[in-house]
Parts: structure tokens; C-alpha cells; sequence
């Protein structure tokens, strides 16, 4: 796997679409991107981090389940 990861694939592997994500990372619920040159890469050591932080149904809330 690689270590950094484009918006597309920072996406995917969070496993949700791009427009999420840039949402996510506009309210710092997801990292910012490092800047190599002039193109935004993630790093996706903090990917995992900022997910990990992410929170986790309490069991009250409504679980679908495919059947």
C-alpha cells in the first residue's frame, strides 16, 4: 500500500465518496492534506488516526441490516 493517497483514493479508503470527504476534511474531521509541490496527497498514517477518532454508535440509534 502506499503512503500517501490522492483525494480519490483518501476517499475510497475511508470507504465513502469524495464529496464526503472534502466535506469531512472542511470541518476537520478528517486530516488536511500534506502539499508535495502543487498536488495534495494524504498521508495515510493520519487517515487512519482521524478515523479512530471517528465516533461509534452507542446502541440506541437505529443499525440497518441487510437481509
Amino acid at each position: 500500500m502506499k503512503r500517501g493517497l490522492n483525494r480519490i483514493e483518501a476517499a475510497e479508503y475511508i470507504g465513502i465518496g469524495t464529496t464526503k470527504f472534502v466535506a469531512l476534511v472542511e470541518e476537520r474531521r478528517m486530516p488536511s492534506p500534506k502539499l508535495i509541490d502543487k498536488r495534495n496527497v494524504w498521508d495515510v498514517r493520519e487517515l487512519d488516526d482521524y478515523f479512530d477518532r471517528l465516533p461509534v454508535r452507542d446502541g440506541n440509534e437505529r443499525v440497518w441490516h441487510l437481509e
